[in-house]
């Protein structure tokens, strides 16, 4: 059998995309110091919960927007979503951008509901986390293609 020569020097420029790189590192320390708080306020209102307290956990101010019982279930499931979303995207899932699209859309509305209502009461409710959920709904919808056909895992490069 004959040995035959391949040229492959025209992948050899190629440099691989890995998905965690298509956010920039200041997004995703400010997603997770976000979604660190939350839960760390989370577990100190369950267990306040515990000792007869009013369980006062609100992600977005939602007790302006929903009646007593229902924004803290409503505030819970969007933690939970926001966590979901969060593991996927540093787990560079397939389908993560997907879910994180869902997910911090609905908290983008969310903080919209929030402001557009306190215009029109005559406050001012401006969170802080819009500009962060503005940034990532932006670039995961503009990149949510290039996210779905990258690399999945970052390799160690052997010399």
């Amino acid at each position: 059998m004959e040995e035959q020569d391949h040229d492959f020097s025209e992948f050899e420029g190629i440099k691989p995309l890995y998905r965690r790189s298509m956010l920039p590192w200041w997004l995703w320390v400010i997603l997770l110091l976000y979604t660190g708080f939350i839960t760390v306020d989370l577990l100190g209102n369950a267990y306040s919960l515990m000792q007869g307290y009013v369980f006062s956990f609100d992600v977005l101010g939602l007790n302006r927007l929903l009646p007593y019982p229902y924004f803290t279930i409503v505030s819970v499931f969007l933690w939970l979503g926001m966590l979901i979303s969060f593991l996927l995207l540093w787990l560079e899932k397939k389908n993560a951008a997907r879910v994180a699209l869902f997910f911090y859309g609905i908290m983008l509305v969310i903080c919209t509901a929030l402001l557009a209502k306190g215009l029109l009461m005559g406050h001012f409710w401006l969170r802080y986390e819009m500009v962060i959920y503005i940034d990532l709904v932006l670039r995961l919808s503009y990149g949510r293609k290039k996210w779905e056909e990258a690399l999945t895992r970052h390799h160690k490069e052997t010399v």
